[in-house]
């Protein structure tokens, strides 16, 4: 089958899928996607295993980048945390529910006052042969602590300290149940070389080779598959390039980042869930959003669902409460409650606050929100940036489009602050620009730079802003909701209930139902969706993969490589 052909079959693919409905698009959210190949010939770990006898001996090849080097506790490369994820190991790690799951951890206890954590850890063994100590534990956590990937979740902690040569206790200022989220940072030998320390983990690096760790606490017999080559990548489009020509079999990367390539080839697509949250916030201290009314209102208005499919092609989830779709803290018949209803029942409601103002048989279909652009570089580079298929209807490359404002009479005029940088999330923020033009608002979508965006934040001449951030594992979210919280922004004083039910569901997340409800119902954010990382594969070679945040080799027991 020639290139230009599998090219064709793609578009067609992406256009067919592009009309279906949520449940169409489910099967490459969850699991393998199937692209350059109709929906027909989607494949389960079992089909393929009738299909291809599975070798327990197979071997791959997956991309690194030197550039961002090998610290454990410092590395942003993506492609070299993938290879990391085989080489060291956690107290814990995440399931694809955000709930901890032991590994160098065997077993711990908490005590009655929810303070204080005392950890047991595993007979396990580093590469070298040396066991695995309290000693090692401790020092892992002091790097963890002075990094800028692990440092938040330390906020809390009051102090560490062994107990005996195979114990650690945690003291907490304050309880959390889901402390053992924050503890899936690696664990690598005291006083060790920070830059491409040892680990625990099933696989060891020598240069640019993989091979099975013959010290690996579980055994050989668990993996079923022996040798990793790693391609040296000088960026995103040297790694796609060498995927499509079968250099490379495995690649973890973050499609909606700005630097991210496009891949044309036909391979198998697994979503990589994580906690990275888009919202809409709101100026409580200026303008028509200090009325309550009108703020809990606005998350009726908010396409979620369209947002997620035709911007992120659904490598996103679209969230009601701030916490994700997948973890097991999600409601979703709370969620249900504030979901997007339709333009003419948010209006509605809207109307129902005397702040928002409509005259009678007012229609505002077919306005569009105006854009201004901001004057800084990154700002205007985002409005050139092409953006693949952003109409999410006919698979073709677009320009994101830049609306020209209605002539028609303004109501309810409102200021939103987009951060530029990103065209995804760009062109999300004027989805949701048009989202509340629909329901009667005129809305200004100013898109200007991380500087400007910061900068305009800490004043108080705007109504929303469009927001990203990345919460910790365990879904705090203080430092968006608390009175003195590190990213709240538009004059948010909170509330002192609001505080307590803050600890009440860091104490005990079975109470995050009360929070939700009590955030969503004050509209003291709106949030709009989840974003996912991606798993490209060669199609045929893995089984099993099921990527969990942090882990693309979670359930390494169930990851079968059928190539040589």
């Amino acid at each position: 089958m020639t290139r230009r052909f599998l090219s064709l079959l793609l578009a067609l693919c992406l256009l067919l899928l592009s009309g279906c409905g949520k449940g169409a698009s489910e099967p490459a959210a969850a699991g393998p996607g199937t692209f350059g190949a109709g929906s027909e010939e989607e494949t389960s770990a079992a089909e393929s295993e009738e299909a291809a006898p599975l070798r327990t001996t197979g071997s791959f090849a997956m991309p690194c980048n030197a550039a961002y080097g090998w610290d454990p506790f410092s590395c942003v490369g993506m492609e070299n945390r993938a290879v990391m994820e085989l080489l060291y190991e956690g107290l814990f790690c995440l399931n694809n529910q955000f709930e901890a799951e032991p590994v160098l951890c065997e077993s711990w206890t908490v005590s009655d006052d929810g303070r204080t954590y005392t950890l047991d850890l595993r007979k396990a063994s580093f590469s070298s042969g040396k066991e695995l100590s309290s000693d090692d534990v401790l020092y892992s956590m002091e790097k963890a602590e002075e990094s800028e990937l692990y440092g938040g979740r330390f906020d809390d902690v009051a102090s560490y300290y062994a107990s005996g040569y195979t114990s650690v206790v945690i003291e907490l200022y304050r309880p959390n149940d889901r402390l053992p989220c924050l503890l899936n940072f690696p664990i690598v030998p005291a006083f060790s070389p920070t830059e491409n320390p040892l680990g625990t983990g099933p696989f060891v690096r020598t240069m640019d080779f993989l091979s099975v760790n013959p010290q690996w606490w579980r055994g050989a017999e668990h993996i079923h598959f022996q040798t990793i080559s790693l391609y040296s990548s000088a960026s995103s489009e040297d790694t796609r390039d060498n995927f499509e020509i079968d250099s490379v079999h495995l690649v973890y990367n973050n499609p909606n980042a700005s630097t991210a390539a496009t891949y044309h080839c036909d391979y198998e697509l697994w979503n990589s869930r994580g906690t990275v949250i888009q919202y809409i916030g709101f100026n409580f201290g200026y303008g028509i959003f200090q009325d309550r009314t009108l703020r809990a209102a606005v998350t009726h208005a908010i396409d979620r669902v369209g947002i997620a499919e035709s911007v992120y092609h659904n490598f996103a989830d679209p969230a009601v409460l701030p916490v994700a779709p997948s973890s097991t803290m999600y409601d979703e018949e709370l969620a249900e409650q504030f979901a997007f209803t339709s333009a003419k029942a948010a209006m509605e409601e809207l109307k129902t606050s005397e702040y928002f103002d409509l005259p009678a048989g007012y229609d505002p279909s077919g306005r569009v929100p105006k854009v201004i652009v901001g004057t800084t570089g990154m700002a205007e580079e985002s409005q050139d940036e092409d953006y693949d298929d952003y109409d999410g209807e006919d698979g073709e490359t677009e320009a994101v489009p830049s609306p020209t404002p209605s002539a028609a009479a303004s109501y309810n005029k409102i200021t939103m602050l987009v951060r530029g940088g990103n065209v995804h999330r760009v062109a999300a923020a004027r989805q949701a620009a048009q989202h509340l033009t629909d329901v009667g608002f005129t809305v200004t979508l100013r898109e200007v730079d991380a500087e400007d965006f910061y900068y305009a934040l800490n004043n108080t001449e705007w109504d929303l802003y469009y927001g990203e951030v990345t919460l910790q594992p365990d879904f705090d979210l203080r430092p968006l909701l608390s009175m003195d919280g590190s990213i709240t922004y538009g004059s948010y004083g909170g509330s002192g209930e609001l505080e307590d039910l803050l600890s009440g569901m860091r104490e005990n997340s079975g109470n995050s139902y009360d929070v939700f409800q009590y955030v969503m119902e004050r509209g003291y954010l709106c949030p709009v969706l989840f974003v996912n990382n991606a798993v490209f594969t060669t199609r045929g070679v893995f089984t099993g993969l099921d990527p969990s945040p942090d882990n693309v080799f979670y359930n390494l027991d169930n990851v079968y490589v059928n190539h040589n």
